[in-house]
């Protein structure tokens, strides 16, 4: 998935980028594996529970279970789907921290 790409000097670009992250795109990497393997390489709303490792501590696979998201009090929170868990084999794991968007800063609105 795509991730911002905002210029802070331009306001048409910033509000195009905006929109970026929310378009779903097919790349050719995701059409090719769709051919060789019969699906979408793409999985979305899962959970990672724990790391499978071999007996030298190697990961070799992920014990993962899908979710469900849903708003309470406002806030967005997720559901484990029950009966969805699932063994992924795995030979190397790449973590990929999501990017929600730019801190809240507050400036103050006095100096001393």
């Amino acid at each position: 998935m795509a991730l911002l790409c905002c210029d802070s000097f331009s306001l048409l670009r910033f509000y195009i980028c905006i929109q970026w992250p929310k378009i779903f795109r097919r790349d050719y990497g995701h059409q090719e594996a769709a051919s060789k393997f019969g699906k979408d390489p793409r999985t979305y709303q899962i959970l990672t529970k724990r790391f499978i490792g071999d007996e030298n501590g190697k990961v070799k696979a992920l014990e993962v279970v899908r979710v469900e998201w849903s708003k309470v009090d406002g806030r967005f929170q997720f559901k484990e789907i029950e009966g969805s868990q699932e063994i992924i084999e795995a030979d190397l794991v790449l973590l990929a921290m999501g990017f929600l968007g730019p801190e809240a800063v507050s400036f103050p609105t006095s100096f001393p």
